[in-house]
C-alpha cells in the first residue's frame, strides 16, 4: 500500500534515538562529569567499563556531545 519494501518498514519501525537506547547512562555520565570535569570521553568510557557497563568509546563521545557534558579546558 505504501510502496515500501517490507524490510524497510521494519527497519524504520525499530530505529531508536540515543535517548531511548542509552537513557540509563545519562545519570552515571553526569555524575562522572560533575566529579571529574577534566575527564574526556576516553577516560569516562574506562570508568564506565570498570563499573561493569560495557560500552563503546564512540557512543560515549556522541552522548557527551548530545547532553553537552563539556570537558574542562586548562
Amino acid at each position: 500500500m505504501l510502496g515500501l519494501a517490507k524490510s524497510s518498514w521494519y527497519t524504520l519501525k525499530q530505529r531508536q534515538t540515543d535517548e531511548e537506547r542509552y537513557g540509563e547512562l545519562r545519570i552515571p555520565l553526569m555524575e562522572i562529569a560533575e566529579r571529574h570535569p577534566e575527564y574526556g570521553y576516553r577516560r569516562t568510557t574506562a570508568v564506565l567499563r570498570e563499573s561493569g557497563r560495557p560500552i563503546n568509546h564512540k557512543v560515549v563521545e556522541r552522548l557527551h556531545r548530545h547532553w553537552n557534558l563539556s570537558v574542562m579546558r586548562r
